[in-house]
């Protein structure tokens, strides 16, 4: 199985399906209601500061994106409470509550 027939699974429901366009316009196009299904954009700590994952963030929020994930695996961070003060960050820069 490729990425390919997963997608054209996903969008499609079997009905084929073009590369071009993004999936918010796929699920227009093969009429996919588009609160039924989550997208999930990934930022990533070692790639950013602050001021990057605001936009980014931002631009996800235009585009619709229902979910986001902040990632620090592979970060630079040699303790937990790293991770943890990292993770604060993020929410706190983006406005999360809670």
């Amino acid at each position: 199985v490729t990425a390919d027939h997963i997608i054209y699974a996903v969008f499609s429901g079997g009905s084929g399906m073009t590369s071009n366009g993004t999936p918010f316009s796929w699920l227009d196009q093969y009429g996919r209601d588009k609160s039924k299904f989550a997208i999930n954009a990934v930022a990533l700590a070692k790639l950013g500061s602050p001021n990057k994952w605001v936009a980014d963030a931002e631009a996800w929020r235009d585009l619709g994106v229902s979910h986001c994930t902040f990632r620090t695996i592979d970060a630079p961070f040699k303790t937990i409470d790293e991770h943890i003060n990292a993770c604060r960050t993020y929410a706190d820069a983006i406005g999360l509550k809670g």
